[in-house]
């Protein structure tokens, strides 16, 4: 019986591998290239003990633990510096392909019927769900493979073999087990938006709560699988364990997704949607209650993440400026920095961060208009008398609110829990002032729904950069001209605020926008 349950899953592996193909190339050559790159950079730099020593109580601060995890309790070495600060950056996105690339061959082929072909033909009802997890574990394993196989051609003095293959199979272990929890998601949603937002929202969570017990509770660290990556300590006790931890747990994860598959019926979900009105509510009359009818779901979590996270970082304002006042090294090599001002570098930090997760909103529903053209369904709306303007205005007011209330609800969440440490003016300035930033890359993508529909995915990519210039520009010390390409890095600090970048940002998106409108109503749509 168990044999044709697996039926055709090699063939299926096949046939997912080749599908999935070039998309799983560049998420693998993007992080090879970019681990083992950052870790020869490391390899290159000669900071003394001291520096070392000052970079370790730095990330050892409240703040950096929230961001970075736990640092082991160690004579810091450069190895161990690379692996704190890359470990966690590096694994969520990880995480995040492994999402995509499950989410892809489980729930969206089913609900756009590409399973139903499938299981017309003599294949084994476990196959497409056994060839899904089969493609997870080989693209993490080579992803861990290449990477660990990087770290032998950079100086071993600096880099242990050991710890660079811990580090990197620490990363696919990881992509590994939240594939399986994917996969779980998937049986138990019946549409792949939902169990899209679920696994995100668990990945979040994961996040929000293992950075709480890393302040409070570390010995409760162990119970979140994201800690995992840092806590494996790589260069460092090199605690091998934690990948039999990891792929335990995936085997467990997998199994219960293999179970929750086997007793549901096809399409058919645990938490089923809703089903609709007998009689459509009014509201789906107005300009938006469609757009909000389909979004607001998306939109809730967005509100309820940001809320958790806004409460997390605030929560952290008050031990920055404890942390300076108790750490008599930092003090010494500061001699002119007060806790005051760590508290509004890391502020600016913060809102940076904050900023460019908010983006992703906006973008995400700019994004579903084309989501709906492709999939055919955007007709229906086309065929009545609404102009494409309309429909494409109505996107953009719908993402410009978006924007707006999530803005509103990460100054208030963060300023709620900071215990007065900071004013709700310098908040509201510090988020709101990269708000011209967003303004651009929203244009941006209007501008490539006009013109480039294919090439939506270069804001993704622009957004992306942004991030990784903030966090890693100076550490890197990345060229100016380099740092350029993000329009975060061109708003300045309050105290010296250039307005130029403000407003030039701005024209440009709004330029975009209108090139965008124009040329979206003149292309041919996909339908």
């Amino acid at each position: 019986m168990l044999t044709n349950n697996l039926h055709q899953s090699l063939k299926l592996l096949r046939f997912y591998l080749k599908k999935d193909r070039n998309s799983i190339l560049i998420w693998l050559l993007g992080f090879i290239i970019s681990v083992s790159g950052i870790a020869f950079y490391y390899s290159s730099m000669e900071m003394s003990e001291v520096e070392k020593q000052i970079l370790y109580e730095t990330l050892n601060s409240p703040a950096m633990i929230l961001l970075l995890g736990l640092a082991p309790d160690v004579q810091p070495t450069t190895g161990m510096l690379f692996s704190l600060e890359m470990s966690l950056f590096t694994g969520i996105l990880v995480v995040i392909m492994n999402i995509l690339i499950m989410s892809s061959n489980t729930r969206k082929a089913e609900e756009g019927g590409v399973l139903e072909l499938i299981r017309a033909l003599p294949t084994g009802r476990f196959a497409p769900l056994i060839a899904s997890l089969i493609q997870a574990l080989i693209v993490n394993l080579i992803l861990s493979l290449c990477i660990g196989i990087s770290f032998i051609f950079i100086d071993t003095t600096v880099f242990s073999t050991q710890g660079g293959f811990l580090f990197a199979f620490s990363l696919g272990g990881t992509g590994f087990l939240f594939a399986c929890f994917s996969a779980i998601w998937s049986q138990i949603f019946q549409s792949n938006r939902s169990a899209m937002v679920a696994s995100f929202a668990f990945l979040g969570f994961n996040f929000i709560l293992r950075g709480i017990t890393d302040i409070q509770a570390p010995h409760l660290s162990w119970l979140f699988p994201l800690s995992w990556l840092y806590l494996a300590q790589p260069f460092t006790n090199n605690r091998w364990f934690i990948l039999i931890l990891m792929y335990s747990t995936a085997l467990i994860a997998a199994t219960i997704a293999l179970l929750l598959n086997y007793h549901r019926d096809y399409d058919g979900a645990y938490i089923r949607q809703k089903p609709g009105r007998e009689y459509a509510k009014k509201s789906l009359l107005g300009r938006f209650g469609l757009l909000h009818s389909m979004n607001k779901t998306t939109l809730i979590s967005w509100v309820v993440g940001v809320i958790a996270l806004g409460f997390t970082f605030g929560y952290t304002f008050t031990d920055i400026q404890e942390f300076f006042k108790g750490n008599d090294l930092i003090q010494v090599m500061f001699p002119n920095t007060t806790g005051a001002d760590f508290s509004k570098q890391y502020l600016g930090m913060l809102a940076t961060i904050f900023s460019i997760l908010i983006a992703i909103a906006p973008l995400t529903f700019m994004g579903r208009l084309l989501t709906e053209e492709k999939n055919g369904r955007l007709e229906n709306l086309i065929s009545k008398p609404i102009s494409r303007l309309y429909i494409l205005m109505t996107h953009l007011i719908y993402a410009l609110g978006a924007l707006i209330l999530l803005s509103s609800v990460s100054i208030l969440s963060t300023y709620g829990t900071s215990g007065g440490s900071m004013a709700l003016g310098e908040v509201s300035e510090a988020i709101l002032i990269l708000t011209p930033a967003i303004l651009f890359i929203l244009g941006f993508g209007i501008l490539l729904c006009g013109i480039l529909p294919k090439l939506y995915v270069l804001v993704w990519i622009m957004l992306g950069y942004g991030f990784f210039v903030v966090y890693f520009g100076n550490m890197l010390k990345m060229p100016e001209w380099l740092k350029g390409f993000s329009p975060f890095y061109h708003i300045t600090p309050l105290e010296t605020l250039d307005l130029f970048p403000l407003i030039t940002l701005t024209s440009l998106g709004i330029l975009f926008t209108i090139i965008g409108f124009v040329a979206y109503q003149k292309r041919d749509l996909s339908l």
